[in-house]
């Protein structure tokens, strides 16, 4: 999609596309990466909404809550 993970260049990716195929997005699936939910908050509209965590993020997030509750 770009050279980086910044919100630049995914806010970028986003603007090949018409306001109303954004508005049409249903789903955006993504890790939990701050500037990727920033970028899509700010391009595609009730973002809020539609953004979907994939399943290896949380659970590798949950591993870790698991570990240090354990230690």
């Amino acid at each position: 999609m770009g050279d980086d993970r910044g919100q630049e260049s995914l806010e970028h990716y986003y603007t090949q596309f018409s306001k109303k195929e954004r508005e049409d997005v249903k789903t955006v699936a993504m890790d939990m990466w701050d500037p990727y939910i920033a970028a899509t908050k700010e391009k595609i509209p009730e973002a809020e909404k539609k953004i979907v965590f994939d399943k290896f993020h949380v659970m590798r997030l949950m591993g870790e809550a698991v570990d240090k509750v354990r230690k």
